[in-house]
């Protein structure tokens, strides 16, 4: 696999990964919920509608 093809398949990667994220937000949002999330080194909690 090629310098170029790993770039191209990476950035497929991480689009996909934001999309994911966002729609997990959403979601989340949707039905009242929290996520799980970890800010400075420690595990919180933070209401979708927050983010």
């Amino acid at each position: 696999m090629s310098i170029a093809e790993q770039n191209k398949l990476f950035g497929d990667i991480e689009r996909g990964l934001a999309l994911s994220r966002q729609r997990l937000v959403e979601r989340t949002k949707k039905n009242g919920g929290e996520l799980v999330v970890m800010q400075n080194g420690k595990i919180v909690h933070v209401k979708a509608e927050d983010l």
